[in-house]
């Protein structure tokens, strides 16, 4: 029996230590999985407008955009991403009513899909940019 509980004790610590290191994912993927609120949005031409109102959110390959209005109600679109390095690119899924002159200008959304590449991503902060803008978002 103790040479049983000898060779399971190394084997439960190993299996103890594969797993806290497996936890700690610290790839590019695992720190975009999170609910993110839109801090700025910075034009090319250096024009900065501040924004608290518009928050995305990035989960398993599915994403979700929320614009919360003045009145209290909200407008919320859900999607697909993907990630390539640091190219994302995000589709919203068809059907849901989406007027891209309405709510989705608030949330500087021109049509269905839309490509990013991640300039800055932390376990706090994310700053991508898109065409002529760039977007910084704090973790929600």
């Amino acid at each position: 029996m103790k040479h049983l509980r000898n060779i399971l004790w190394p084997l439960c610590v190993l299996a103890m230590l594969m797993g806290g290191i497996s936890a700690c994912d610290n790839s590019d993927e695992a720190k975009l999985e999170a609910k993110w609120q839109m801090c700025q949005v910075v034009t090319d031409g250096g024009a900065t407008q501040q924004v608290d109102s518009v928050f995305y959110s990035f989960m398993d390959g599915t994403f979700m955009a929320v614009c919360m209005r003045a009145d209290g109600s909200y407008w919320a679109y859900n999607g697909a991403y993907t990630m390539n390095g640091e190219n994302l690119t995000v589709t919203f899924v068809e059907n849901q009513g989406m007027d891209f002159n309405s709510p989705a200008r608030y949330m500087y959304w021109p049509d269905r899909s839309k490509e990013f590449q991640i300039l800055t991503l932390t376990r706090s902060t994310l700053k991508m940019v898109s065409g002529e803008q760039t977007f910084i978002f704090r973790k929600y």
